[in-house]
């Protein structure tokens, strides 16, 4: 079903309006998503938090998104909730649920690894084929076309997630190509990690990469930065590396490159409710030199709205996740930064001058009737996932208990896109 506003109340808005909103046929619960465009049609494509798979969404009129086909998980237990496209390709990640974050005891059987559909008919995806590993499955990967993908992987022997290159030359057929990890990582090498273990301290692993030319950008959470030289796909190369834990929060979700400027956008992961936790920020990092990629700026935090309650009494987690990431065929930018900031809901800051960010627009949906949420604590509020904007600048926005968004910027904020 699609409306003009949200069945609930009024939206907070700063230089935005609601284009559209819609509970996605009755799967509200919607969390990373992905653009394209297929036979002169836009389409975008979400994955679901709890009640599985993905949906393929038909927005070629932005007012009216429309569910064209919903793409059920092999089992259960599995997460879909990073899906990624290139061309008429469609690669969906497999993945085991969270402990605690799904309706089914932890044993229960998931499916691990990615599968790659033919989309070039949306409403009838044809399966090509599979990859899989012996852990939990993949979790933020990156594939735009072409013939690598490029995976961020669990499997037994290694102690959190790794980078992997994946051939889907013939994607019926995919095989690995190459693979990094950090050392330290591979216990089944004899390996030893270098940094405490004890769960909830420390988090060793790969969040998910992005990739630019010959380079990988990697969000290692709490490792930080990694930068990768894969013009040989079979032997990836540490180029450089920054950390900024300790002494800051760290839990690196996303690191965006923007090559013409020099710049780095490394967005963290808030985490724990209630702001139970030091706060999680996004960094811009100075990569005129690679070797040596250096942050120098934080963004500002939203401030609360006048007399709503504060970020904490709120509820759930305030602070940043997904960021827009300039994907080949959607609108991009080198001076406009869009994050989906969880309680604070859409959030634009204007990085023209890198040493004097500001915030120039803000969405802030208004707090679902229902969570669709399974952790301990959740309450039906507010959670924006993921943004992505469309070559037409129309901005869509996920909300894990509430559907998709359709935003469109105004005033400044829309002369600052210079569409």
């Amino acid at each position: 079903m699609a409306a003009t506003t949200s069945p609930i109340q009024e939206a907070y808005r700063v230089n935005t309006r609601q284009v559209a909103w819609t509970d996605l046929d009755g799967r509200p619960d919607a969390l990373q998503i992905v653009g394209t465009k297929i036979g002169g049609r836009q389409y975008i494509i979400p994955g679901h938090f709890t009640s599985g798979g993905v949906s393929i969404l038909d927005v070629t009129d932005p007012a009216n998104p429309g569910v064209v086909y919903h793409l059920p998980s092999d089992t259960q237990n599995t997460w879909n909730i990073n899906v990624q496209v290139g061309g008429e390709i469609m690669m969906v990640a497999n993945e085991r649920i969270i402990p605690g974050w799904g309706p089914l005891p932890p044993e229960s059987p998931w499916s691990a690894g990615v599968s790659f559909y033919d989309i070039s008919n949306p409403s009838a995806p044809r399966k090509l084929g599979s990859w899989t590993t012996s852990g939990t499955g993949t979790h933020r990967n990156w594939y735009v076309g072409g013939r690598y993908a490029y995976l961020t992987v669990s499997e037994e022997g290694y102690n959190g997630r790794f980078f992997l290159i994946l051939d889907v030359s013939d994607p019926e057929h995919p095989v690995e190509a190459g693979r990094w990890w950090a050392p330290g990582q591979a216990t089944k090498l004899g390996e030893t990690p270098t940094w405490p273990t004890d769960q909830g301290r420390f988090h060793a692993t790969l969040h998910g990469p992005i990739i630019d030319g010959d380079l990988a950008f990697l969000a290692y959470e709490d490792l930080g930065l990694k930068i990768l030289d894969i013009s040989d796909p079979t032997q990836p190369r540490l180029v450089g590396e920054c950390n900024t834990k300790p002494p800051f929060a760290g839990y690196t979700h996303t690191t965006l490159p923007l090559m013409s400027r020099n710049l780095l956008v490394a967005a963290e992961e808030t985490i724990a409710f209630n702001r139970q936790e030091e706060q999680k920020r996004i960094w811009l990092v100075d990569i005129r030199d690679t070797s040596h990629p250096v942050p120098f700026q934080t963004l500002p935090l939203p401030v609360e709205p006048s007399g709503a309650p504060t970020w904490e009494e709120k509820g759930l987690r305030f602070g940043p996740h997904n960021l827009h990431e300039n994907r080949p065929g959607a609108f991009q930018t080198d001076t406009l930064v869009f994050n989906a900031f969880f309680n604070a809901g859409l959030r634009v800051w204007d990085i023209r001058d890198p040493f004097k960010p500001r915030e120039v627009a803000a969405f802030m949906a208004p707090n679902p009737e229902v969570a669709h949420d399974f952790r301990p604590g959740a309450v039906p509020v507010l959670s924006s996932e993921d943004v992505y904007i469309d070559d037409r600048g129309f901005c869509y926005l996920t909300d894990h208990s509430a559907g998709l968004y359709v935003i469109e910027l105004e005033g400044e904020a829309r002369e600052l896109m210079r569409l």
